[in-house]
């Protein structure tokens, strides 16, 4: 099974929490949905072949080598990569809803508190 067949490095669960979107329309893009199609094809042939990991090849980084055959220039952006595509979901993105919202931000904010909990004993 490869990774656009759900088969993530990091767990099923993580892609079933997708919290944040960015909406596009193809019909702007050179060649269009087409164009897109191939280059969507062409980016999951290569990831096939690697193993996705937290900090280097990862799914931004899929999605960057897709965006890059696609020639999409939004954002300011003109050649994407894995931190200019997170940095852009992470300030950019919208919440599908609150729940999506504390279901992204929740664990992290309780870990904090936590570690702050027991710092200050």
């Amino acid at each position: 099974m490869a990774v656009n067949q759900r088969c993530m490095g990091v767990g099923y669960i993580s892609s079933l929490t997708t919290q944040s979107i960015h909406w596009f329309d193809v019909t702007n893009t050179k060649g269009g949905a087409e164009q897109w199609d191939k280059a969507v094809v062409e980016a999951n042939n290569e990831y096939r072949t690697r193993m996705h990991n937290i900090f280097c090849d990862n799914c931004h980084s899929h999605v960057a080598y897709a965006l890059n055959s696609m020639e999409i220039r939004a954002f300011g952006i003109n050649n994407w990569d894995m931190v200019k595509l997170c940095f852009l979901v992470f300030f950019r993105g919208r919440f599908l809803s609150f729940g999506g919202f504390l279901a992204q931000f929740l664990p992290f904010g309780v870990l904090v508190l936590i570690v702050s909990l027991v710092k200050a004993m």
